[in-house]
């Protein structure tokens, strides 16, 4: 195992696929003894073996692995996490901090979440072997705690010499701010709910509602007009090869434009195929919404609410039409795509925490369309992450999935930053 020892002077990718390889050739005649030293760079390169399939589909040789994995879970941090954490990332302040540069840097490129690390894990590379050959470094986590440290002190200092002025402030914005986060908090809620039911019971309509619609005229066939475009084509048609290549071709994109135009529905070309929806389909999800929002609007405002609830209540209330028409389509890119093509706004969203998060979880809805058997069809199998919004609406109806590891795996292949 002198390679897995090596990992600790100069961590790279090619000594961590020397070990997989070691692993996969040693399975025949079982000359792996199955031990790794709990150090970080073994837990990391023990983890990724498992992240990475290296050993699916070998029992004995996937059970050892597990097995070491939780004696170094028990080793650095006394606990053994269940489930999927086990293959999750170490706790910082427990066990990273006391790490040096280099394998805080290899823990960071196999198991963060930073930006860097989503779109160019080569340059973590470079900057663990440049720790390991002894460059100074200060870590991230070091940088952060100084400038919380200067805020803290610059709001200490203005409290100190203005203590009237600051009161004064406080006590003059307090109202009408708690009124304004009431409002924003009642439209997003109620917006996020309206969002998920729509999307899951129009969006991907059983059988036995879409044959319903037949009975309600023009506005059964808005509806279904709306689930051809949505079901039919954003998750049946386009993105068959991974989720950031909606058509493999020029040639594939103009063939389904043709079949659309021909069959008069241009209107799922007007909105890119499901990408996006148009100013009067922002329009529509409002009305749809309405019986939720507006009773929520009505009763803030008999309650007091004033000029700043309403203003937070419609603004948060147009979450849910801005997010399609405007972001969807990012969460449909690689890291890098999207940075080079979203609006400056866009891009701040979208690598935020926040912003991740909502890319992962719409990349859960989408996983499995090539299959039958992907969490989005109709019928046997369950609609999940239906909210593009902060998902409160999939929350409450129980429809909110967190990417399994495997999942995780594959956007990391796309390169996506989620």
């Amino acid at each position: 195992m002198d390679v897995i020892r090596g990992l600790e002077r100069a961590p790279n990718l090619a000594r961590l696929q020397q070990v997989e390889d070691i692993l996969q050739s040693q399975r025949a005649d079982g000359s792996w003894d199955g031990d790794l030293d709990t150090s970080i760079l073994h837990h990391v390169a023990a983890t990724a073996m498992l992240r990475r399939g290296t050993v699916a589909g070998d029992a004995p040789v996937t059970a050892r692995v597990e097995a070491c994995l939780r004696r170094s879970w028990k080793n650095l941090t006394g606990k053994v996490p269940t489930g999927e954490k086990l293959l999750g990332a170490l706790p910082h302040r427990r066990v990273l901090a006391q790490a040096g540069p280099a394998a805080e840097a290899f823990h960071e490129v196999i198991l963060g979440d930073s930006v860097e690390v989503r779109l160019h894990p080569e340059r973590v590379l470079a900057k663990a072997e440049a720790y390991a050959a002894g460059a100074p470094a200060l870590s991230p986590w070091t940088v952060g705690r100084i400038a919380a440290v200067a805020a803290a002190v610059a709001g200490g200092v203005a409290a100190t010499l203005f203590p009237g002025t600051v009161v004064a402030l406080a006590a003059v914005a307090a109202i009408p701010a708690a009124q304004l986060v009431a409002g924003l908090t009642a439209g997003w809620t109620t917006s996020s709910y309206a969002e998920s039911l729509i999307h899951d019971k129009v969006h991907h309509a059983e059988k036995a509602q879409r044959e319903a619609w037949k009975q309600w005229g023009s506005v059964g066939e808005e509806l279904k007009e709306n689930y051809i475009s949505h079901m039919g084509y954003h998750h049946g048609v386009t993105f068959k090869k991974d989720h950031v290549t909606q058509f493999v071709s020029e040639a594939e994109k103009q063939k389904v434009t043709d079949k659309l135009v021909k069959s008069g529905r241009q209107a799922v070309v007007d909105e890119d195929f499901g990408m996006t929806i148009t100013w009067g389909g922002c329009a529509r999800f409002l009305v749809a919404a309405s019986p939720l929002q507006l009773p929520s609007l009505g009763a803030g405002l008999l309650l007091g609410g004033g000029i700043p609830y309403a203003a937070g209540f419609v603004l948060s209330s147009a979450l849910y039409p801005l997010h399609s028409k405007v972001l969807h389509r990012y969460t449909h890119m690689t890291g890098q795509e999207m940075l080079d093509k979203a609006p400056l706004p866009v891009r701040l969203y979208l690598t935020s925490k926040m912003g991740r998060f909502i890319t992962s979880h719409h990349f859960v809805h989408h996983d499995g369309d090539s299959r039958t058997d992907g969490p989005v069809r109709s019928g046997d199998h369950e609609v999940v992450n239906t909210n593009l919004t902060p998902p409160f609406g999939d929350w409450v109806r129980g429809t909110l999935r967190r990417p399994t590891v495997e999942q995780q795996e594959k956007m990391r292949r796309l390169r996506m930053l989620y």
